[in-house]
């Protein structure tokens, strides 16, 4: 089975990845996981259960799959304060809505029309047992215990549900004002105000 992880850079789709992978490591089944990055060559594994593939960009090849497909969508405004602490953007107001433009364009909008179910960063940090669960249930992996699977993916280094990865950065104000002026109605859309 394939199962497609999405978002955008700095969205959680690295959480989202593991989560699954997670998951079906507690089966015991085998497993291939990879980011694939742009348009590189994929070679598909053979004779798995599982592929977890992580992507940014939107990838065609992938998108005719009809595989379980999941994306990560976070609050514009966090996701910008996130990508200036990783030096991903400049911390202007013109670098974070070129940033976020360019992730929108790239990597949500394409995605969004295959998506089986829009995941929200925020729900998952509040919630991640909840989440893990509808994640779980829709790969088919209902005897999974959600509660495990996230205890062993706060114990990844570079896990979000490890309290040493969140991070409290905010934008400027002039920043912040750049993307909702930009970005409103998506925000909006969205939920988030």
């Amino acid at each position: 089975m394939r199962i497609l992880c999405c978002g955008m850079r700095r969205s959680g789709s690295t959480l989202l990845a593991n989560t699954i992978r997670q998951a079906i490591e507690l089966t015991g089944k085998s497993m291939f996981t990879k980011f694939i990055q742009d348009h590189e060559d994929y070679d598909p594994p053979v004779d798995v259960d599982y592929e977890v593939l992580k992507f940014h960009s939107f990838n065609p090849e992938f998108y005719m799959s009809r595989a379980p497909t999941f994306t990560m969508i976070r609050d514009l405004r966090d996701m910008a304060a996130s990508a200036i602490a990783f030096g991903m953007c400049e911390d202007s107001p013109e670098g974070a809505v070129a940033f976020i433009g360019n992730c929108l364009v790239r990597e949500y909008n394409p995605w969004k029309r295959v998506t089986w179910i829009e995941i929200k960063y925020e729900c998952f940090m509040d919630g991640p047992v909840a989440v893990t669960k509808l994640l779980c249930d829709r790969i088919g992996l209902e005897e999974i215990d959600p509660e495990e699977v996230c205890n062993r993916v706060a114990k990844l280094p570079e896990s979000k549900l490890s309290s040493r990865h969140r991070t409290s950065a905010k934008v400027t104000p002039p920043v912040r004002d750049a993307i909702e002026k930009t970005f409103g109605r998506w925000l909006y859309e969205h939920g988030y105000r």
